[in-house]
């Protein structure tokens, strides 16, 4: 996880990131326990390398913009606890 953190840590545009523990929703509706990936970051992470690639490791993730702050914070779901 520290080398992910490392990784994370060079997207362009990054402002903060940390994982925590949370929950999801699974595909039964079922609330499972899940290692929350959170980045808040420009739009310029879009068209990271490094963004683009924790999209094809975690397809379930959500993107919020914030219209006050223009940013964005996008929250990926790992299984794997």
């Amino acid at each position: 996880m520290q080398d992910l953190l490392k990784k994370i840590s060079t997207i362009k545009g990054i402002i903060s990131y940390s994982i925590e523990p949370g929950f999801w929703q699974d595909e039964t509706g079922e609330e499972v326990p899940v290692k929350l990936i959170i980045l808040t970051h420009s739009f310029d992470a879009f068209d990271d390398f490094i963004y683009q690639g924790l999209l094809d490791i975690y397809p379930e993730n959500t993107d919020e913009y914030e219209d006050d702050e223009d940013y964005y914070t996008s929250t990926f779901i790992d299984y794997e606890v």
